[in-house]
């Protein structure tokens, strides 16, 4: 299964002068030095690429390396590209059981699920042009209803103003897919913790409280920060601390 996600791999970057980074990454895999390739699978997302084929080969790597926490960072970050797609999900479920108390996300709302995969589907440009397009379609038979309906039959008066309200209705669903899927993919606040262990304390800093110890994998919602260096969050359980921004990664 690994090179086959390599093959996908290297075929999206045939065009982008990353084959050199990827056979390093798929030798280093080969050879063992599974951690070295996911190092450089990073470095071609840092690069400016990144596609769910990308997460999910980098996800394998971190994942063969034992480092379960950015094993699961890399497949959060390839379903957000391409929610549902099976082996990020199946490889994530997998690297969940590897820890032992980590809290896997409850499944959203069977809508909330199909609305993400349709954005992701369309994307955003397409969900915008089509909105575009149910829209003028919707200007178009009111305007023909308004101005020449004394010339229409009456079926087709009849039609007319359905026709426009639909149209206007598939416009706005349009456009409100693609500002949710433009929101889902800028969104900063969700991160998860990648430290093996690390310390959740009740205000920024080394000397504060102790709350809780954290263990790698677990998701994490960013409230605040204090001087880019700590960071307030929130686990699934409701419980809020402060964590060192160099325990976790943001999605």
């Amino acid at each position: 299964m690994f090179a086959n996600v390599q093959i996908c791999v290297a075929e999206q970057l045939a065009a982008q002068d990353f084959n050199g980074q990827l056979q390093a990454a798929t030798t280093a895999f080969e050879e063992g030095k599974t951690a070295d390739a996911a190092a450089i699978y990073d470095s071609i997302r840092s690069s400016g690429f990144a596609s769910p084929e990308l997460y999910l080969a980098q996800g394998n790597a971190y994942l063969a390396a034992g480092d379960e926490g950015r094993a699961i960072l890399a497949y959060e970050r390839g379903l957000r590209l391409k929610p549902g797609q099976k082996d990020l999900v199946n490889n994530l479920k997998f690297a969940e059981t590897q820890l032992e108390t980590v809290l896997a996300d409850l499944p959203g709302f069977f809508l909330q699920r199909w609305w993400k995969w349709l954005g992701s589907r369309l994307g955003i440009s397409i969900s915008y042009l089509l909105a575009g397009l149910f829209w003028w379609l919707a200007v178009a038979a009111f305007a023909i209803w308004f101005f020449k309906r004394a010339g229409l039959s009456e079926k087709r008066r009849f039609l007319l103003l359905p026709a426009a309200g639909a149209a206007l209705v598939l416009a706005i669903t349009f456009y409100f897919l693609g500002n949710s899927r433009a929101a889902e993919l800028s969104r900063s606040d969700q991160a998860v913790l990648v430290s093996e262990r690390a310390p959740l304390r009740v205000a920024p800093g080394p000397e504060a409280t102790l709350e809780q110890q954290l263990t790698a994998g677990q998701r994490l919602r960013i409230i605040d920060e204090y001087q880019g260096k700590y960071f307030k969050v929130a686990l699934r359980d409701g419980k809020q601390g402060w964590l060192s921004g160099e325990d976790l990664e943001v999605i």
